[in-house]
């Protein structure tokens, strides 16, 4: 009987193997596991992709460990085999006493190997950062006290890459001096992730326009020209990007939910095409709160007290469940082939003689409340489906 280990779940491996041999079958099969045993079968071989049972994992490197049976000679219960005692607790047709002999002492050496340390090792504590500095290695990060620099801090020249900010600060020396508190330096990047602490005073807090699938959690961006720039299909969730130019830049793909982009000198949140936009507040920007391009998906936001639009939404967008209060110009706008449904919006374009919601027809207007602008919905072109809205 053969057991191949996966060298990452080797402690996985051995519990599906204690777990076939209790099923009582004959043979077993899993992506990284073989097993078949009989009633006459000896030996086991134990086959894992490491130099040593407990050692590190070397790639390419196996090692094997043999454990040979005594014949058996006496039954699960311990009585001699072809007794009369033995017959009489006979297992049913088919089942191999020496096979289940086997099958428990093989259960007795998986346990041992498990309590013997072939679990799988605690994984390693971060590397410690005190200094700005390039990160040149995949790995965990983590940042033990604050810190500043005159341009760039943090740049990442990594792919899968965590950095925990340790709740600690990265200050530049002002938006306009330039650079970035955390930058993948414009090289194409994957898997960086951000996460617990505070960026201000740089061109840019997060500058990972060139990273593909870059999370950002929990991070206080202020005081910059734009607070968090991400990627193609990043996730950024539960942040606070206020008081900097733009808050928010995503591209194409993203999903930038549950932040606050509040009092930002431009625009709140801005994003590229396909995105999904759910439950941000973005209010006070001198632009536009939330501005998206085509395709996009805007669900459950609040935009209030801008000087621009609060939602501007490109062509075939899902635009509900919105609120947008007192903007300037318009609570909100969307594009051609849209649909725009129960979303709320109040008193917005007073001054300027501005619309509550207006929609590019064919479009989906269903459900929405419009009321206290000049011209609460403004349904341009022909086609669209106008269904229960109240105005």
């Amino acid at each position: 009987m053969t057991i191949q280990l996966s060298a990452k779940r080797r402690w996985l491996a051995l519990v599906i193997v204690l777990a076939a041999l209790g099923r009582g079958g004959s043979a077993w099969a899993a992506p990284f596991v073989t097993l078949s045993f009989s009633g006459t079968l000896t030996q086991v071989n134990f086959q894992c992709p490491s130099p040593a049972p407990f050692g590190a994992v070397v790639p390419g490197q196996s090692w094997q460990l043999t454990y040979t049976f005594d014949a058996a000679t006496t039954d699960v219960d311990g009585l001699p085999l072809g007794s009369a005692a033995s017959k009489a607790r006979r297992p049913p047709p088919g089942a191999a006493e020496g096979g289940e002999v086997m099958k428990r002492r093989l259960t007795a050496i998986g346990v041992a190997l498990v309590a013997g340390g072939l679990a799988a090792p605690a994984p390693a504590a971060p590397t410690a950062i005190n200094t700005c500095r390039t990160i040149g290695a995949s790995g965990s990060y983590l940042v033990g006290r604050n810190l500043s620099a005159a341009v760039d801090c943090l740049k990442v020249a990594a792919d899968f890459v965590t950095i925990d900010l340790g709740g600690f600060a990265i200050s530049g020396g002002g938006a306009g001096a330039g650079g970035k508190g955390i930058t993948d330096g414009g090289a194409p990047r994957r898997g960086i992730e951000v996460r617990n602490g505070s960026l201000t005073g740089f061109n840019e807090g997060m500058g990972l326009a060139s990273t593909t699938g870059a999370v950002i959690e929990g991070v206080r961006a202020s005081s910059n020209g734009t607070g968090i720039h991400v990627g193609i299909g990043a996730l950024v969730r539960g942040n606070v990007a206020s008081g900097n130019v733009i808050g928010i830049h995503a591209a194409d793909a993203g999903t930038i939910e549950n932040n606050v982009a509040d009092g930002n000198g431009g625009i709140g949140i801005n994003t590229g095409d396909h995105c999904r936009i759910a439950g941000n507040s973005a209010g006070g920007s001198l632009g536009n709160g939330i501005r998206t391009g085509n395709h996009s998906v805007v669900i459950g936001n609040a935009t209030y007290g801008t000087a621009g639009t609060g939602i501007l939404a490109g062509d075939g967008g899902t635009l509900a469940d919105n609120t947008s209060a007192a903007n300037f110009v318009r609570g909100i706008e969307a594009g051609a082939g849209s649909t725009v449904a129960r979303n709320t919006v109040r008193d917005n374009g007073a001054i300027t003689n501005g619309d509550g919601i207006k929609v590019t027809c064919p479009s989906n207007v269903i459900g929405n409340t419009a009321t206290g602008s000049p011209n609460n919905l403004v349904l341009n072109g022909v086609g669209c489906n106008d269904i229960d809205n109240l105005f």
